[in-house]
């Protein structure tokens, strides 16, 4: 008879091993523990105070002219102006209640519309969002002046759009208007922002990638009530838009325009040899500067 094993030797062997592994298994624990503390959490850190040391304002391309085939005055150019925006994190410790009736009074507008263009989601978001273009520099010179009574409120350059002939062309010629929620979901991937301005009708819509250009970027070193904290900036300049000339002529567009007269309608001159439009008038007509204005625009 073959001799037996000791069974108090074979339990302590499982005890060890069932030590042993739990000893490994609190060591992997601590382990990755540790590397989450030192990595992960460190590049979140990191993050956060990348947000709250830098930032970044865009530098709006000039929006290329149109032109009639004589190229001797722009039907749509800039108009130098400014825009106001607001960075929600900066506003504390006043709250959106307290400074936006105030900013709503300085910039003529309503504070419903006002608060309507910040997400609640956007309280603690250093992102700029854009309140009102085509402010004057007078408008500007206030805020600046009390500045210290607007926190969290910027402005920067950025020209409206204009057009020198309002009457029957303006149908062919159409309009751009600040960029919608809805269009810059479909045009994020395109470089549009939210600051942009684009094309909705016409010869701007049609040809507004070529028209529009490609925004800069301007990079500042900021303290977290969003001073300056060096003189150095890294800037990407802007990609200003081109020009583009119609061959409509202006001369022709005005005569056509008194044929039709105020009757409802729309008349098409063409170049027999080359089909090139040189003309075409619609009626009624509206006035496209009024889309940068509050209100419906009336057609008459």
């Amino acid at each position: 008879m073959s001799p037996q094993g000791d069974p108090g030797k074979g339990g302590l062997k499982i005890r060890l091993f069932f030590l042993g592994f739990l000893i490994l298994s609190v060591f992997l624990g601590f382990s990755i523990h540790l590397v989450n503390l030192q990595i992960v959490e460190n590049l979140l850190w990191e993050g956060r105070a990348k947000a709250v040391s830098s930032r970044s304002e865009p530098l709006l391309a000039q929006r290329g002219l149109i032109w009639d085939r004589n190229v001797d005055k722009p039907l749509a150019m800039n108009i130098d102006s400014f825009a106001v925006y607001v960075i929600p994190a900066e506003i504390k410790p006043l709250t959106p209640e307290t400074l936006i009736p105030v900013l709503a009074a300085v910039l003529g507008m309503q504070a419903d519309d006002i608060m309507a263009r910040i997400p609640s989601s956007w309280t603690n978001s250093w992102n700029p969002i854009e309140i009102r273009d085509g402010v004057s520099y007078q408008t500007i010179v206030q805020l600046a002046e009390s500045s210290e009574d607007y926190p969290g409120v910027g402005w920067s350059s950025k020209p409206y759009r204009w057009y020198n002939d309002v009457g029957s062309i303006s149908h062919a010629m159409g309009y751009v208007g600040d960029i919608t929620v809805e269009e810059l979901q479909l045009l994020y991937n395109q470089g549009y922002e939210n600051t942009a301005n684009l094309g909705k009708t016409g010869v701007e819509k049609t040809f507004d990638s070529i028209l529009r250009g490609k925004e800069g970027r301007i990079y500042r070193t900021v303290d977290v009530k969003g001073r300056s904290q060096s003189d150095r900036e890294d800037v990407v300049p802007p990609e200003n838009g081109l020009d583009i000339v119609l061959t409509i002529d202006r001369n022709i567009q005005d005569l056509a325009e008194k044929a039709l007269g105020p009757r409802k309608g729309s008349l098409i001159v063409l170049k027999p040899s080359t089909g090139e439009i040189l003309a075409m008038v619609s009626y009624p007509s509206f006035d496209p500067n009024k889309f940068a204005e509050d209100g419906p625009v009336s057609f008459g």
